[in-house]
């Protein structure tokens, strides 16, 4: 499947039944929920938020975001960063 979305609520007794139905259903990236959304808000309110999990298949891309900061960092110099963001 790849990367699945997950439904969940609070949980608690605010909960509306549209949302509580949605509970722990999961979906494929770009595929709708039961009720034709993509995703929360379901409604004015909602307090609903969505889990995305790597379930497997397909390749992922790693990026090691600090080392690339540091490769930049060091290939510019901090006094062209400075003078940069004067610009």
């Amino acid at each position: 499947m790849g990367v699945v979305n997950t439904w969940h609520t609070q949980g608690d007794s605010r909960v509306c039944s549209g949302c509580a139905a949605l509970e722990w259903e999961e979906r494929a990236i770009g595929q709708a929920f039961v009720l034709g959304v993509y995703g929360p808000p379901l409604h004015d309110g909602c307090r609903c938020y969505m889990t995305q999990e790597y379930t497997g298949g397909g390749e992922i891309e790693v990026v090691d975001v600090a080392g690339e900061v540091e490769r930049v960092l060091a290939r510019l110099g901090t006094r062209d960063i400075l003078e940069a963001g004067r610009g």
